[in-house]
């Protein structure tokens, strides 16, 4: 279990480094077909995830949109987490991205 259950969370052990929600990174990265090393914090993260394409600049801002679903879903199912009790599987945190980012 995380242990941001019992003690201030930071963003970048939130939206990164917990092995709860961190894990969806690579499945979302796996779904758009990059394939990058995290950065230890979430400015970084963004930055890379964003820009290390390279590319047009319409592909940046499709990246750019993806990475604040995915954390948008993260902070999400985290309160659920939190307050309610309810948790889903990795998989399902994926779809919510994917309908997020496909309508």
């Amino acid at each position: 279990m995380c242990n941001w259950l019992w003690s201030l969370e930071s963003a970048d052990h939130l939206f990164i480094h917990c092995p709860i929600f961190g894990a969806l990174w690579q499945h979302v990265k796996a779904w758009i077909g990059a394939d990058s090393v995290d950065p230890q914090h979430i400015m970084d993260h963004f930055t890379q995830f964003a820009y290390s394409s390279g590319g047009f600049k319409s592909r940046r801002s499709f990246l750019q949109l993806i990475w604040l679903c995915t954390v948008w879903v993260l902070w999400n199912e985290r309160n659920n987490m939190l307050f309610s009790n309810k948790a889903k599987s990795i998989m399902q945190l994926l779809d919510k991205v994917k309908l997020a980012i496909l309508g």
